[in-house]
């Protein structure tokens, strides 16, 4: 069952309907910005999500290390 939505813009005072596409086709393809706005937006969020991994392994990658050395220690003072 298509799904249809209606995505109002305005342009130049007036307001103009636009249908959205109705198939599954854009979710074969991927979705791609076609505006300044949503691709600015777009760019921001892409921006925060890469922030929040890469602090996300920052902190793994440091955890880690504190891992080894811990191992490292115990393995050399013990008896």
């Amino acid at each position: 069952m298509p799904i249809s939505s209606i995505i109002l813009s305005e342009k130049g005072g007036a307001y103009a309907e636009e249908r959205a596409p109705t198939n599954q086709q854009h979710l074969i393809n991927g979705y791609e910005a076609t505006t300044d706005e949503a691709k600015a937006l777009d760019k921001r969020i892409n921006l925060k999500l890469d922030f929040i991994v890469v602090l996300v392994l920052a902190i793994d990658f440091i955890l880690c290390g504190i891992d080894k050395t811990n191992i490292g220690y115990v393995a050399t003072t013990s008896k």
